[in-house]
This record gives structure tokens, C-alpha cells and sequence, in this order.
């Protein structure tokens, strides 16, 4: 019989949180509901006790798969993998450092089941330790959307957050146009999947309670701001013309000038900076970033400059209320018109 739903956790040298993201999962599997699951574990040669703890969970009886790369594959590719090895309907790539909340693994399966969602968005819970008080929000139900545009509006740069787009394979497999790899090397390679699913579906859901938590400021590894202001922008561009708004893509940069990157150039000042991109190369990016729009562009490089003194505070609130009431001018449709970056991915 085939899986209703496929949990896939890439992971490497982490064990520790793996052991949590597992017993999370496990301890919500029981009856026949386990037998619709499949966990998938793609471990990227870790050199810790990961096979270790994935044999612990092996043992239970539960259908959980184990496989570990001969080589290193990389993020990108290692994420790839694991959504390529899911055969269940749907499929989640979540990340080994976070984990199912208490009762809602059950609670999504009875929606997948019922309906025939492109995204299931499950809402995710930030934390930064796994003793912290979670929400209780039960029973606050749930956004059903029949445009997929307005859908991705409302999620915005969240869509890139993987432990909380679950992805119905089916419907990405029917696209005769769809490619496995067409983003490798991105870091952003599962939003082929994302936005592919969600365009060709009639119907998306965004969950108003928490079915996630999450670990905050937990990756590294590569350059964000290259990722998230280039190859976010080129992969958009890509799927304008499968039906992506130009609105979703103003948005989306509306949230990254405003909110994103100023809180990660604040973490840049600081030890908690755990990014490959460099001192220079921040500041080069940040000069080029958003060139259609001057004060956009403004406000960045003055979250980036080292001395905030009273007047660059007030320069900043000016250029947000600017934004918000440009935003709200064009009936909500996003910040700017215009190419946001314009260099396309090779």
C-alpha cells in the first residue's frame, strides 16, 4: 500500500538533535495510522554517533529507512536526495534540528488524508532550547487558499523554511516540465518542489497552531546573503513564467530588506555569526542590492554601518513607513515594480 506520508531528515554530524527530531516523530506513530508513515533518514557521512542513534530508532519496528552517503553531497544535495528517496504522497524534508509538537503529526495526517493539498504549511514554533514552553494554541483551525499566489503572498520568505512545506510528490511528478536538480547549488533547491507543487495545485493551507518547532540561528555553512538575495531572486524569476506574481516576488524583497537581512547584519556584528559570507563581501552585496530602488537600498546599507547614532535610527524609520505606505498603496501587491536583482542563475 502506498505511504500517505514521507518523512525525510537529511542530517550530518548532528546526532544530538537528530536523537530529539526521531523520538518526536516515533512517539506519535502508533496503530495503523504507523503504518501509513515512512521516515527517511539521508545521512551525509557523518562522522559522529549518528548511525548509532539511527539504529536505536531502527529497532522499533517503525518503517524507517537509514541511508548514509559514501561522500559528502553537500546540503543542496543531500536534501535532494532524501525528497527523491520519499515515495509517500506527501513528503516532508525536515531539518534534524527540529521536531514534531505533541499531537499534531496525527492531526496533519487526517488532513492530507482528506483533502488534496499542493503545500501543507505547517506553522513552526521558534526556540532556541528544547526545555522552552511551547504555545498552546489547539483547535485554532486552519487557511484553505484556492489561488496559490495569494498562498505564497501570505507565507512569503517563509516558503523557504523546509521543515514546514510539506509537498504532495504526486502532483510535482505530473509536471512533464519538472526537474529534479534544476537549482543544485543554490542551497535552495526545494523550492523546484514547493513552488512546482503549489502553481499546479487548486488548493494550499496554512495552519493558523504550530505543528513545528523549530531551532533558531542553528545553519551555516554557506553565503547567505548571496543565497537569499541572488539565487532566491533567479529561482522567482524562473517560475514567473509558470504562474508566479511579480507581487509575490515584491513582497518577498519587501521582507528581506525590512526584516531578514538587517537582523542577520546585526548578527554579522557579533560572534553569533555562523555564515561563510565575509566582511567585504557583505558590504559589496548590500551596494548592489535592490538597484531599483535607492532608499531600499539605503536602509540596508545603513543597518550595515557600524554606528547607529540618532540619526541613522530616524533615517530608518522613515524608510519604513515609506515602505509599508507603498506597499499599502498598491492594494497590498509588494514593495517595488520593477527586476529586483537582476542577474540570472547560470
Amino acid at each position: 500500500m502506498k505511504k500517505l506520508f514521507s518523512i525525510c531528515i537529511p542530517t550530518f554530524n548532528r546526532s544530538k538533535f537528530l536523537d530529539i527530531c526521531l523520538e518526536s516523530i516515533v512517539a506519535q506513530l502508533d496503530g495503523s495510522f504507523s503504518s501509513r508513515v515512512e521516515v527517511i533518514i539521508v545521512d551525509n557521512n557523518s562522522s559522529d554517533d549518528t548511525e548509532f542513534v539511527a539504529a536505536k530508532y531502527l529497532k522499533l519496528g517503525h518503517d524507517i529507512v537509514y541511508v548514509k552517503n559514501s561522500t559528502n553531497i553537500g546540503l543542496d544535495g543531500n536534501l535532494t536526495k532524501a525528497f527523491d528517496l520519499a515515495s509517500g504522497k506527501y513528503v516532508q524534508i525536515i531539518g534534524d534540528d527540529d521536531y514534531w509538537i505533541e499531537g499534531k503529526l496525527k492531526k496533519a495526517m487526517k488532513l492530507m488524508d482528506s483533502n488534496d493539498f499542493g503545500v501543507f504549511y505547517a506553522k513552526a514554533f521558534a526556540f532556541k532550547d528544547f526545555d522552552e514552553q511551547l504555545p498552546k494554541d489547539d483547535n485554532l483551525g486552519f487557511k484553505f487558499y484556492t489561488k496559490p499566489n495569494l498562498f505564497l503572498y501570505n507565507i512569503n520568505i517563509l516558503i523557504t523554511f523546509t521543515s514546514s512545506s510539506i509537498i504532495n510528490k504526486d502532483l510535482v511528478k505530473k509536471d512533464s516540465h519538472f526537474k529534479l536538480e534544476q537549482f543544485l547549488g543554490t542551497e535552495l533547491n526545494l523550492l523546484n518542489w514547493v513552488f512546482t507543487a503549489c502553481l499546479n495545485s487548486k488548493c494550499n493551507i496554512i495552519t493558523n497552531e504550530h505543528f513545528i518547532a523549530a531551532k533558531t540561528d542553528n545553519s551555516s555553512g554557506y553565503k547567505l546573503f548571496q543565497v537569499f538575495g541572488l539565487h532566491f531572486n533567479s529561482i522567482m524569476t524562473f517560475f514567473k513564467t509558470k504562474g508566479l506574481s511579480q507581487s509575490v516576488i515584491e513582497k518577498n524583497n519587501f521582507e528581506l530588506t525590512t526584516s531578514f537581512f538587517p537582523h542577520y547584519i546585526n548578527q554579522a556584528r557579533g560572534s553569533g555569526f555562523t555564515y561563510n559570507d565575509r566582511d567585504e563581501e557583505i558590504y559589496s552585496f548590500l551596494k548592489g542590492y535592490r538597484n531599483e530602488d535607492f532608499l531600499s537600498r539605503m536602509f540596508l546599507l545603513s543597518s550595515y554601518n557600524k554606528k547607529q547614532h540618532f540619526l541613522i535610527s530616524f533615517f530608518k524609520k522613515i524608510i519604513l513607513a515609506y515602505s509599508r505606505i507603498k506597499t499599502k498603496l498598491k492594494n497590498g501587491l509588494g514593495m517595488v515594480s520593477g527586476n529586483i536583482y537582476k542577474k540570472d542563475l547560470t
